[in-house]
């Protein structure tokens, strides 16, 4: 994991930046620390019959198996957030995409899904207080920007 290279991600960003600015600065920084390349990528993820679409669905490629190509049994859905988006604990914002999360999370193409992941530059949470997954495990806790969970310990 590049540590430097995430870091400068997030001192380039403004402190008001729009969701495609994150998409475009941050978000590439971030998967790379998660240990996702770009064939193991989806951005615009179909969750499901409806026309929903969740920022970025990830998963591992396998033997033949390259995600971007087959787009088939993600398992992580990342949601991303401008910086101006207030996600504090308890807020109309963060209630709201808990339950955009938690939505897409429960949809047909998503059955697979193991985790999901609430990005804002400034705090991203992985199924925080609580998300619940198709499976109804709970997940808590919190990322510091600069602090990650290792690939690893994403993978079964």
């Amino acid at each position: 994991m590049n540590d430097q290279a995430l870091k400068q991600a997030l001192l380039n960003l403004p402190d008001d930046a729009q969701e495609s600015i994150v998409d475009r600065i941050f978000v590439p920084e971030f998967l790379q620390a998660l240990g996702f390349g770009l064939m193991e990528r989806v951005p615009h993820y179909t969750t499901g019959i409806r026309p929903d679409k969740v920022d970025y669905a990830l998963r591992h490629n396998t033997n033949g198996d390259i995600f971007l190509a087959t787009q088939s049994n993600p398992y992580i859905l990342l949601e991303l957030k401008g910086r101006h988006i207030n996600l504090s604990d308890g807020s109309t914002q963060y209630q709201s995409t808990f339950k955009q999360l938690k939505g897409y999370l429960l949809d047909s193409n998503c059955k697979t899904v193991q985790w999901g992941i609430r990005e804002h530059p400034n705090c991203a949470k992985i199924k925080g207080q609580p998300l619940f997954a198709s499976n109804n495990r709970e997940y808590f806790g919190r990322f510091n920007p600069a602090v990650f969970l290792p690939p690893a310990r994403l993978q079964k």
